[in-house]
């Protein structure tokens, strides 16, 4: 094993801690006491023992730190901000009763601040400024600092929200620190490893470019946390549990069960080469990756995240059932085209059918030369027609359902005559679901007689633009809206428990789908991924916006393209009502990007400014990509950076009839182009489970009356002044940002095989990663540190990355095989 510095940290709860620390003394390099805990008042609450005491003055060879915690959530502002702003002299109390501690305790090598939850980047100055009160309070004492630091990626980049730490300017004010890169996973997240290597690569190849290597302790964990998956956690909560290595142990060995009349059995761990940890699923019988899915039915569709696979839908389709059809057609019998007639015809396909399409256009007045005369020849266009000749076996009333394309908002209107009775489609909303794809669109119902009818596309009562591919005669139609669904087929196996016996669950399985599950979005109005455009697809951009400047679109399709350029991009309607409109983005150069929406402009500055109308709502890192948003409802706006409110709404403004991006004296690279409904949204957070114990919806949210549902889309509405998340109700109303657990009703348990299980896309927008057959009693999911992820720390911290060395949350935890790789210290 390489050389390198040990540290860790004991507690007095953890008597195995206090035996560790004295039967293996030599292998600790230091030790940080954790038991002094920083009050709202600035006091600092000390639970340390005497044999904790008799423990360091029996070893002076180690260095002993009197660890210091402070936590922001404690705090009413939900953070340290009164600690960094010395509000009320909070500061000044901490930093006295720092010095007491120093005084009282002579025998400490020094302090260790772990001060966590620490608010935004706003504070980062005066934190700093903190540290180095505290560092320069040591020091004068002779004494040496050392600091728990969040693990961040990048500048500002951190998983718990720690914007306030930044490496740099914090690295001059201690003398060593610990990345406490063992938090990546915790009883709240989902199951993921403690430090994936992922993760913990990226957080040592950026903090090795902001402190010196010698001063920085790799932090690992090594205990382990079982999070169960097999019912709903209760609001509060959390799914996971954390234990020491002994107990994840036990569970491997059989021990432990979730309770009930669960069989002990024992079960076998995996190694994740990949993130360098080992996992293990408990009373799992049968697990699926989306790798092994059966069979996809569209809309839905996978792809790989970050180098998962997962099933999800993005949008949901026209699921229209037909009940006793009569007619149809798909090209008209003939059109009024030869006789000057509006009217333009084209080939296309819809729901497996070759169609020809009609669309009115504006009437011309064509002037030609008569060939004989030489004069000048008038002919005036009349509104275009096209008639369709249909019959009826017999005499009812039958239902009417056109197939129409509206392919932009003005092209919005269909107008036919059934034997001179007229019916008109038109689309209701500015997000209207189907907008921009051919459509069934049931215009009504009426009496027809057995025989002949004809049906007349008119020209001049339609929008201009507006498609009419054909149309249906039947006795009866609806339709729902389909996000398709993803088959699996589970294979349950016996498995043999601490007697020898081979065992299935006692009372029966439940599926849980491991699923990620996103907040309401606005309804769509408008979305461009600039896919359209890109080398081999043949689109346009000023077929759909006005442009000044240069703008052009890197990439090649199929893959979703990126739009580079200067100056204004405006989308070519001006009739909007109230938006929401988003995009993502970053920029170079000296000048300003951003958004159009309405006649305003939002955008970020070369210096991070953000600025609505010229008014300035807050800072930002300029040199990164941000989704930046805006929102109009009733001429007041509000503006989110990376769905952060920024800033406070401004009112009193006209309306957002239209929008766009621009970029001034700056060159923008964009990825997306949205716009929503301000007040319409889709939820994201339903998947339907269908198992051979029947159909389940789960992970609906409730909500109140503010919200009313719109059928057959699955939207939901809510008010001026009202915010979708005010309007949820009743438990577990909040949507994790990580992978949750859903399950379906209980499954007997049978020793057939296989276990047919559908995943259907109630809503679009929920990502399903895996399927987990479990015992109906208890099933979980559990990761650990042990011996071979601290082997590779190690090696990483000390071979490496030429770290000072390895610190371990916390002694009394471990797998105790790591101190035969441990040098001794002294």
């Amino acid at each position: 094993m390489s050389t390198g510095k040990f540290m860790t940290w004991i507690v007095n709860y953890l008597a195995r801690s206090n035996t560790e620390m004295s039967s293996m003394a030599k292998k600790f390099y230091q030790v940080g006491i954790f038991e002094f805990f920083v009050n709202t008042d600035g006091s600092i609450r000390n639970t340390m023992t005497q044999a904790q005491i008799d423990n360091a003055l029996a070893h002076p060879q180690v260095k002993w730190f009197l660890t210091v915690q402070a936590l922001g959530g404690n705090f009413s502002t939900g953070d340290l901000s009164a600690i960094w702003t010395n509000e009320g002299g909070l500061q000044d109390r901490v930093v006295s009763n720092i010095a007491a501690l120093l005084d009282q305790y002579p025998w400490a090598a020094g302090i260790d601040l772990d001060f966590e939850q620490g608010g935004s980047s706003k504070y980062t100055d005066q934190a700093v400024a903190f540290f180095q009160r505290v560092y320069n309070l040591c020091h004068a004492r002779g004494k040496l600092l050392h600091v728990d630091l969040p693990g961040l990626t990048g500048p500002g980049q951190s998983l718990g929200g720690e914007y306030w730490c930044d490496y740099a300017k914090l690295a001059p004010y201690f003398d060593s620190c610990v990345i406490m890169s063992y938090g990546y996973s915790w009883s709240g997240s989902a199951p993921a490893a403690i430090t994936p290597k992922s993760w913990g690569k990226a957080v040592y190849d950026f903090a090795v470019t902001c402190i010196p290597p010698e001063k920085i302790f790799l932090g690992v964990g090594m205990y382990g946390i079982r999070w169960q998956i097999f019912e709903p956690v209760p609001a509060g909560q959390y799914r996971g549990l954390s234990m020491s290595y002994y107990g994840i142990l036990a569970w491997l060995l059989g021990v432990f069960t979730h309770g009930g009349s669960q069989p002990h059995i024992p079960w076998a761990a995996f190694w994740d080469d990949d993130e360098k940890t080992p996992y293990v699923f408990l009373h799992v019988y049968d697990w699926m990756r989306i790798d092994d899915i059966a069979r996809v039915d569209s809309p839905a569709v996978t792809f790989n995240y970050f180098g998962d696979n997962v099933l999800t839908a993005y949008n949901k389709v026209q699921k229209a059932t037909i009940t006793g059809q009569v007619a149809a057609m798909w090209a008209p019998s003939s059109t009024n085209a030869d006789e000057n007639g509006a009217i333009v015809t084209g080939t296309s396909y819809f729901d497996g059918h070759q169609c020809t399409y009609v669309t009115a256009r504006e009437p011309q007045t064509i002037v030609t030369t008569d060939p004989n005369t030489g004069k000048p020849t008038t002919i005036q266009e009349v509104p275009g027609t096209a008639t369709y000749n249909f019959s009826v076996p017999t005499s009812g009333t039958y239902h009417i359902v056109l197939v129409v394309n509206f392919p932009w908002w003005s092209m919005n209107r269909v107008t036919v005559s059934v034997d001179g009775r007229t019916f008109t489609a038109s689309q209701p909303t500015q997000w209207y679901p189907l907008a921009r794809t051919p459509h069934y669109y049931d215009v009504g119902t009426m009496f027809l007689a057995a025989g002949s009818h004809t049906l007349t596309f008119e020209g001049g009562s339609s929008a201009y633009g507006a498609d009419l591919y054909g149309f249906v005669v039947c006795q009866d139609f609806s339709f729902v809206m389909d996000g398709g669904e993803g088959w699996f087929y589970l294979r349950p196996q016996r498995m043999k428990d601490t007697n020898g016996n081979m065992v299935l669950p006692s009372i029966g399985y439940v599926v849980t789908a491991e699923v990620l599950r996103h907040p309401p979005e606005y309804a769509t109005v408008w979305a461009d991924n600039w896919v359209s455009y890109t080398q081999g697809a043949g689109g346009s951009l000023d077929s759909w916006y006005n442009l000044t400047g240069s703008w052009t679109v890197q990439g090649t399709y199929p893959e979703a393209g990126t739009l580079v350029g200067s100056g204004t991009l405006q989308i070519g309607y001006t009739q909007f009502t109230d938006l929401a409109v988003w995009a993502n983005f970053s920029f170079t150069g000296n000048g300003e990007a951003g958004i159009i929406i309405g006649p305003y402009r939002c955008g970020i500055r070369a210096d991070g400014t953000v600025v609505f109308n010229g008014q300035t709502m807050g800072k930002t890192d300029p040199k990164v990509s941000h989704e930046l948003r805006v929102r109009c409802r009733q001429g007041t706006y509000v503006v989110y950076v990376d769905k952060q409110k920024i800033g406070d709404p401004v009112s009193g403004l006209q309306g957002s009839n239209t929008f766009g991006l621009y970029a001034t004296n700056a060159t923008m690279s964009c990825t997306q182009l949205t716009a929503g409904d301000a007040y319409t949204y889709m939820p994201q957070e339903s998947i339907t489970i269908v198992t051979p114990a029947g159909s389940q919806q789960v992970g609906r949210i409730q909500r109140n009356s503010q919200a009313t549902w719109i059928q057959p889309w699955g939207y939901f509405q809510v008010p001026n002044g009202v915010e979708e998340y005010d309007t949820r109700v009743g438990t577990n109303i909040d949507i994790s940002s990580d992978y949750d657990y859903v399950n379906s009703a209980a499954i007997p348990v049978s020793t057939s095989s296989p276990i047919e299980v559908q995943i259907k896309h109630t809503d679009a927008g929920v990502w399903t990663r895996r399927v987990f057959l479990c015992d109906q009693e208890g099933a979980s999911i559990a990761y650990y540190g042990d011996l071979n992820v601290f082997s590779y720390w190690w090696q990483e911290a000390t071979l490496n990355y030429g770290l000072a060395g390895v610190a371990m949350w916390q002694l009394g935890l471990e797998d105790p095989r790591i101190f035969d790789l441990i040098p001794d210290q002294w």
